[in-house]
């Protein structure tokens, strides 16, 4: 397989801070050197260990050899070296598109909105069922994925009338082949998928080309395409190989840029995928950045890519279309394999989506070695106004009667105007004639360090109807992993947020090589000394938490059915023993384990 890397603006944007096919231990020190030396219309070739597949790789000099990507083991070494799938950085003002582009993007594809009316499509979620783990348990089930419900409001809002958002793990029985909109074959199939259930994608993929002449135009995005978008294409010589056309690196801009761009070469009898091809072999997508693709005259069995390189991003997030149009497009959960005629009715949404996720900040000042966070952001900090954000939640409990929602942010707390700006317009706020404290429930994500240190925020934060804070802790002693948190701080900041009655959702990784027992009973000390003596409640076999908590005395407290708190252990296969707590949707402060 060849990679070859197109510039579009006469200076090369590569995606990865490092050659995408060296070993991991050799990406760190090629880094930097790879993003200033590569020229527009070079290949990336390489040979590591076998992990996935051995494509063949043409190299510059012209000969060919076996290239193997490289094994990525969850040794110390990814967490001193940032290798595995960071993004690489866009110097200054280059990270983001115009003031006003996406704006100006969106409105010109709405004047061919009758046109666009015509296209049926799915955006498609790929879930696998076999995944399914503590802490998510249950609440996965309450949420609609927030990436899958932004594609489909972004497309919506441009003009595609015909869209539905389809979630897999409410319709795991979903077929292509059934699938029918207003009668018509589906046209546009996007697939959103992390890695862990980036098999449900291929076999989506694989099911849409057995439709051969059918066959819609297949987009892939997501985390995995964004990470990692090369494995959507298969090593050659595989017998019946099967990818999508193209796959979206970016956000919904790019995505928008490449519709736009496709619209140009799509005529009155033709179709989407027919659109791409031609597009595709005159060259017009190599000026798109953020797009993965077949090269002209390149074939699935012997695949050359091309990879546009990194995307720009919309800075104001004002621009991006509301949450509450999306959960109008939600295909109704049911186990047939095709799609209901109409979407999920608006008053029975808030049954099934019980809990909305809001964009609200985009960013985090930290660098933790093992987060792409930073770089996928483009080390930058984006945030909506607080008139947008108060206006999106009132508008979506007032439409759907959803009164939980999640803010998906990378750290609430990064910065203070920010946060306090949004905090009081929401403080401000009523929904259904009362205010944001007495109709909804809030909770976001943060770090420890940034809370404590706006801990005087806390107040306000409770009257705009905050009632949990989710904080990547990690490691309590910053042995491992140093964000500046202290346990005499986290006690404090605990008994804050107690007096609050804001709930302290703590995440902890625990390594191989830490001492997994003591660092458990001293996370087991902290809630002692944060919350007020009530038994905990177990969604799992309490014998598997206690044991390792140093808690088998009191097993039989936290087997007893008590609303207030959650405990749960997992050991991964890299065991990695992961101990989280978080509330019940009662939004009650935790119980204490005795």
């Amino acid at each position: 397989m060849v990679m070859r890397l197109v510039a579009t603006d006469g200076r090369t944007a590569p995606r990865c801070r490092g050659n995408e096919t060296v070993r991991t231990q050799e990406r760190c020190s090629e880094a930097g050197s790879y993003a200033n030396s590569r020229q527009p219309g070079t290949e990336l070739t390489g040979a590591a260990e076998n992990r996935y597949h051995p494509p063949r790789v043409q190299s510059p000099s012209g000969k060919s050899r076996l290239y193997r990507e490289p094994r990525y083991t969850p040794d110390r070494r990814l967490f001193d070296q940032r290798a595995a799938v960071e993004l690489a950085v866009r110097k200054d003002s280059d990270r983001f598109v115009k003031q006003g582009a996406y704006g100006a993007l969106q409105a010109r594809l709405r004047r061919q909105s009758g046109k666009l009316a015509e296209i049926p499509t799915v955006v498609l979620s790929a879930f696998d069922r076999s995944t399914r783990l503590l802490p998510f348990l249950f609440y996965d089930t309450l949420m609609f994925p927030a990436g899958a419900g932004a594609i489909a409001n972004a497309l919506n809002q441009a003009g595609f009338a015909r869209t539905r958002a389809v979630f897999q793990l409410w319709n795991p029985n979903f077929k292509l082949s059934r699938a029918r909109f207003d009668g018509r074959a589906i046209e546009m199939l996007l697939i959103s998928s992390m890695h862990i259930n980036s098999q449900r994608a291929y076999d989506a993929i694989s099911e849409a080309w057995s439709l051969d002449a059918e066959r819609p135009l297949v987009i892939a995005g997501g985390p995995k395409a964004i990470y990692e978008p090369y494995h959507f294409w298969p090593e050659p010589g595989k017998r019946n190989p099967t990818a999508p056309d193209v796959a979206v690196t970016g956000e919904q801009y790019v995505l928008l840029e490449l519709l736009d761009t496709l619209l140009a070469y799509r005529d009155a009898r033709g179709t989407m995928r027919s659109a791409f091809e031609l597009a595709r072999s005159d060259g017009a997508l190599d000026t798109i950045p953020g797009l993965v693709y077949l090269a002209p005259g390149a074939s699935v069995r012997e695949p050359v890519l091309i990879d546009t390189g990194l995307q720009r991003l919309v800075r104001d997030l004002d621009e991006l279309p509301g949450e509450e149009t999306a959960l109008g497009l939600l295909e109704p959960p049911h186990r047939g394999p095709g799609l209901s005629t109409q979407p999920l009715d608006a008053a029975r949404v808030g049954r099934h989506a019980k809990i909305a996720s809001l964009l609200v900040t985009q960013g985090c000042k930290f660098n933790c070695s093992y987060c792409p966070i930073p770089a996928v952001n483009q080390k930058s900090w984006r945030y909506r106004s607080p008139e947008s954000v108060a206006r999106t939640i009132a508008s979506i409990y007032d439409r759907f009667h959803i009164k939980y929602f999640f803010g998906a942010d990378d750290n609430f707390f990064n910065r203070r105007e920010t946060a306090e700006a949004l905090l009081s317009a929401m403080a401000r706020s009523t929904a259904g004639r009362r205010p944001f404290r007495e109709r909804i429930r809030f909770a976001t994500e943060a770090t420890q360090f940034d809370t404590y240190r706006n801990r005087d925020l806390l107040p306000l934060a409770r009257d705009a109807g905050v009632y949990a804070l989710w904080f990547g802790i990690e490691d309590l002693t910053a042995t491992l992993i140093n964000k500046g948190q202290k346990p005499t701080q986290t006690v404090e900041l605990f008994r804050l947020m107690r007096d609050q009655k804001i709930s302290p959702m703590a995440m902890m990784m625990f390594m191989r090589g830490s001492r997994i027992t003591r660092r458990a009973r001293f996370t087991a000390y902290i809630t002692r000394s944060s919350f007020s003596a009530k038994p905990v409640r177990s969604v799992c076999n309490a014998r598997y938490i206690a044991r390792p908590l140093g808690l088998a005395n009191r097993r039989p407290h936290l087997q007893k059915a008590v609303s207030s708190t959650v405990w749960a252990a997992t050991l991964s296969r890299t065991r990695t023993l992961t101990v989280t707590m978080w509330s019940s949707l009662s939004g009650k402060p935790h119980g204490n384990v005795r």
